[in-house]
């Protein structure tokens, strides 16, 4: 069984993905643009579309375009498995028809903005109605998420959602075969760092990738009303290299990850493999669906309460660190869902 995952690496997992797949013996293959969040000598990369419109540099398309097109096409004739993540991966979608037309087994992995409802999200959860009442959000639509899952349901794949909360966008007119799929993480990559119990003046992380996002002036405004009561340390990094990143995670006593979304994402899980206590936002559907999973709820309004707690209490920051390292190996082992999705990919031929 041959697997070829593309095009976007959201979140580093095609690169975490193909990797583990590797390693318990499955021919597989990465394809995506030349960005990615980490170093890795998996993903192939093809050519990046230039920035100015097509009008404006034709020529330049033009070649981007066709050495794409090349490289992924003889990519899906390769492959048995054509794993998609996020969107297709050539214009007019002329990926999918060729896969359909060869044959292939296929299969989507949907991640939030591509297919999210801003209308059921902004009912729901009040900080994503902010955000989306600002502009904040303006990519994402529901004709889009309609547009896009209308194009896959033509390949008739199995998709794969990381959470609840993502179950609820999708179609399952257009896509009824939905699985559940963890985020994932390379286990082995994270040498355990757990909050030391006699730490007398602990440090907060906060890495955002987009502040606004994120809820960071909640944050910030939440470690200065704390600055008066606890002797602690505050460390926000953006538009950092992930290697930068990930050294001061792995040196923090407590990560908080975001206040937003209303869902964990990849940094919540890196810290939690490297023993952190972490703190997020969950709605409460999320909640009810992993009652037992050690990250802690907050809010925008409590947040404050919340790392007080966690500020005075170095034990409880130790012993939250240690389950979370357990679930992570328990529920986000990348080559346990590679042994996982190899499984699903074999249901069908």
């Amino acid at each position: 069984m041959r697997v070829l995952h593309l095009p976007q690496n959201i979140a580093a997992q095609i690169t975490i993905t193909v990797r583990a797949l590797r390693d318990i013996g499955v021919p597989a293959r990465g394809i995506s643009p030349r960005f990615v969040i980490m170093p890795n000598d998996v993903v192939e990369f093809v050519p990046d579309f230039p920035k100015e419109t097509i009008k404006a540099a034709p020529l330049r398309w033009s070649k981007a375009h066709l050495g794409r097109t090349k490289k992924i096409l003889q990519a899906i004739m390769w492959a048995d498995v054509v794993h998609w993540h996020f969107q297709p991966a050539l214009l007019m979608a002329l990926d999918l028809w060729v896969a359909k037309a060869l044959g292939k087994r296929a299969c989507v992995e949907f991640w939030g903005s591509d297919i999210r409802l801003p209308e059921l999200e902004a009912q729901r959860n009040v900080y994503y109605a902010d955000g989306w009442k600002k502009g904040l959000y303006k990519l994402e639509s529901t004709a889009q998420s309609q547009r896009i899952q209308r194009r896959f349901a033509q390949v008739n794949p199995t998709v794969f959602v990381p959470d609840v909360q993502m179950l609820s966008y999708v179609d399952r007119k257009l896509l009824p075969d939905v699985r559940l799929i963890e985020r994932r993480v390379c286990v082995q990559d994270y040498a355990t760092h757990y909050p030391d119990i006699g730490q007398r003046k602990p440090t907060v992380m906060h890495i955002p990738s987009v502040p606004a996002f994120k809820g960071t002036p909640a944050v910030e405004a939440s470690v200065q009303s704390l600055s008066a009561q606890h002797d602690f340390e505050y460390r926000s990094m953006t538009g950092v290299t992930y290697d930068e990143a990930m050294r001061a995670m792995s040196t923090c006593d407590i990560y908080v990850d975001q206040l937003v979304l209303g869902v964990f994402g990849l940094a919540a899980i890196q810290a939690m493999a490297y023993g952190k206590p972490t703190v997020c936002y969950m709605l409460p559907e999320m909640q009810a669906a992993l009652p037992d999973m050690p990250i802690i709820h907050a809010t925008q309004e409590n947040l404050h309460e919340v790392l007080d707690n966690l500020l005075r209490n170095p034990q409880l920051r130790h012993e939250i660190g240690v389950k979370s390292r357990a679930w992570v190996e328990q529920h986000n082992n990348a080559h346990t869902i590679a042994s996982d999705l190899v499984k699903i990919y074999s249901e069908r031929k």
